[in-house]
């Protein structure tokens, strides 16, 4: 049970027995605030807010208005699930109470369900070093799970750059599966596997609709089968936890 909210139900009781127009000033700063805190534990779980939706059973505008400010009366039945999937509490989701503590323990890993993995580049798989960063994410993964940022938009509209893509390194493709690939000039590319006539082929993405690219594929060059992509579609990045 969360405790209960004092300031904030006597915001609210105070903005619903008063006949002016204006939102009071309590009432704005727990706006804000909400709007701050959810999109930052949102941008540290890289979730949207059709995840988000799906996930709390909050509806996708609701959490699109909390995020712009555009409501200004939410509701403890609205708050309560999404504070409740990011393990703090209400108090701290309105700031009320202090939310930065929450910070460390819910990027820890310490999130129920939530893993963390090596976050690489194509520039270290290339020269071999040990990934830098990492990030967190709730997807069934496996400890050689890792993920990789698209450095270049030769990929959009499907991965475009800065896009994040989980990549699972034993996880056998099947026909349509999209696999990153270190090609015998050490470039790395993002292809699309085929299965044609009972033959192994691949596509490159930068040149799917040149049929004369589709080439025969050597599994020995495939260095994972993406599994997920995490992209901002608004702001277009990508947004990474530093490594612990």
């Amino acid at each position: 049970m969360f405790p209960t909210c004092r300031k904030y139900n006597e915001a609210i009781k105070k903005h619903d027995n008063s006949t002016h127009p204006l939102i009071p000033e309590e009432k704005k700063s727990f706006v804000t605030n909400i709007a701050t805190n959810l999109r930052k534990l949102m941008d540290i779980a890289h979730i949207g807010e059709n995840e988000l939706s799906r996930r709390t059973n909050v509806t996708q505008p609701v959490i699109h208005r909390l995020l712009s400010g555009e409501n200004t009366n939410p509701k403890l039945l609205t708050l309560q699930p999404i504070a409740n999937y990011f393990m703090v509490s209400i108090s701290q989701l309105i700031g009320e109470d202090d939310i930065t503590k929450a910070w460390v323990g819910y990027t820890s890993g310490d999130h129920t369900d939530w893993k963390r993995i090596p976050l690489t580049t194509w520039e270290d798989i290339i020269a071999k070093r040990p990934p830098g960063s990492s990030i967190l994410t709730d997807y069934l993964v496996t400890d050689k799970t890792f993920a990789l940022t698209v450095p270049q938009d030769d990929f959009r509209p499907i991965f475009p750059k800065n896009s994040i893509i989980i990549l699972e390194p034993h996880l056998e493709a099947i026909h349509g599966d999209y696999i990153v690939v270190m090609e015998h000039n050490q470039n790395i590319d993002i292809q699309q596997l085929l299965f044609i006539e009972d033959n192994l082929y691949s596509i490159s993405l930068g040149n799917r609709l040149d049929k004369q690219n589709i080439t025969t594929l050597d599994k020995e060059k495939i260095i994972g089968t993406v599994i997920r992509t995490i992209y901002d579609h608004r702001s277009g990045i990508s947004i990474s936890n530093n490594a612990d």
